[in-house]
């Protein structure tokens, strides 16, 4: 369990550590140069539409903030989250949430969590050290909104595998293994009835889809603390589908129209199909860059999810996939999945509410996008100059 130091910082404290902050913000922050990295498609946070974002009071100068993918929203640190995308002052932020990872200690203080915050045009996080109030703030929400599960087993595989896996989980459907889990804590979205797997004296037939090392999949149950069906995690069903056979993944051939109606009706999302959302996706799609002017194949938002046969693209530390036609399916299909499975993970609902509720104005509704998108941690930042 990770210790929670409270501890409480005034601006008097704060002003009479100004100076030595400096230094150790130079010390602790600033001793990675920043990277040109692609945007990455992260659940980091739970927050909710622009512009309903609590505050918190950096108190030292020169704070960077910090961003890296899927490693540092999943567990934030100074190696993690070493893309430095901008440095802050003294003054008001707007807090999107916060996420536990690194222990910082300055002057005195600790905290192990890191509160991403908005700043100049952009978003990433920064230890709370620097931050006025208690090591956890108590008006900022966890970045993770559904609780942990806990992996009790050593060495337990995380499995995908596509569209079968995902309706019945199995060893044989889900035959992709993703990544390995030791014993810990882990953030967990659904679960899903499918083969019976007994270990260790314990039996279930449920399996839970947990994020890990950047990537998810799923667990049997059976290595799970609790009961055979985990009370406090949703079923899957619907949650995680795949895209429909109707879209351009079925031809395995989308352009940037396609790919945004296949994007807007993707089972969950509930896109409005008009003129304005077709142009503020597409809009998006440009200034990610992903498929048509990079190495990610299949993927126009260069989202992060791993899909069954995926590989990161070269150069990228983020982890941004290139996706593969294989395991019974297309290279589209897999990029569709990603992108709708990343939108819905419980993370983007500012995003989801402007593709749901579009302005009716092409212009308005770009805007309203590029906000939504530079306001969570998908890591593009607002490309409303785009528009």
């Amino acid at each position: 369990m990770w210790a929670r130091l409270q501890t409480m910082r005034t601006m008097g404290q704060a002003a009479r550590t100004m100076l030595l902050a400096l230094a150790s913000a130079a010390v602790l922050v600033m001793g990675t140069p920043a990277l040109a990295l692609a945007a990455a498609a992260v659940p980091a946070s739970a927050v909710t539409a622009a512009g309903q974002a609590p505050t918190v009071h950096i108190w030292a100068t020169g704070v960077n903030v910090r961003r890296g993918g899927n490693a540092c929203n999943n567990n934030p640190s100074t190696v993690k989250c070493s893309d430095i995308v901008t440095r802050a002052g003294v003054g008001s932020y707007p807090a999107l949430c916060q996420q536990s990872g690194e222990t910082i200690r300055y002057g005195g203080y600790s905290s192990n969590w890191w509160t991403w915050i908005r700043a100049k045009g952009t978003a990433g996080f920064v230890s709370n050290v620097f931050l006025t109030g208690p090591a956890h703030m108590a008006n900022v929400p966890n970045c993770i909104k559904s609780l942990p599960v806990h992996v009790w087993a050593s060495g337990v595989d995380v499995r995908s595998g596509g569209a079968a896996c995902d309706r019945a989980p199995s060893i044989a459907q889900c035959s992709d293994i993703v990544t390995r889990v030791n014993p810990g804590a882990y953030s967990a979205s659904c679960q899903q009835g499918g083969q019976t797997i007994t270990y260790g004296g314990y039996s279930s037939n449920w399996w839970t889809r947990i994020t890990a090392h950047g990537t998810s999949g799923f667990v049997s149950n059976v290595f799970l603390t609790g009961p055979a069906r985990m009370p406090n995690v949703p079923t899957c069903s619907g949650s995680t589908p795949p895209p429909p056979s109707g879209n351009c993944g079925a031809s395995n051939h989308c352009t940037p129209r396609t790919f945004a109606t296949a994007i807007l009706r993707y089972p969950g999302i509930r896109g409005r199909t008009s003129s304005a959302n077709y142009y503020a996706v597409m809009t998006w799609e440009r200034a990610e860059g992903g498929n048509w002017s990079n190495s990610a194949s299949c993927n126009p938002v260069n989202t992060t999810l791993h899909e069954p046969g995926s590989t990161p693209i070269f150069g990228n530390p983020d982890g941004v996939q290139a996706y593969h036609s294989g395991y019974g399916h297309a290279c589209w299909y897999w990029g569709i999945k990603a992108t709708g499975d990343t939108l819905l993970n419980g993370y983007y609902g500012g995003i989801l509410h402007v593709l749901r509720y579009p302005a009716s104005s092409l212009y308005r509704q770009c805007v309203d996008l590029a906000h939504a998108v530079g306001s969570s941690p998908w890591g593009t930042g607002d490309f409303a100059a785009d528009c």
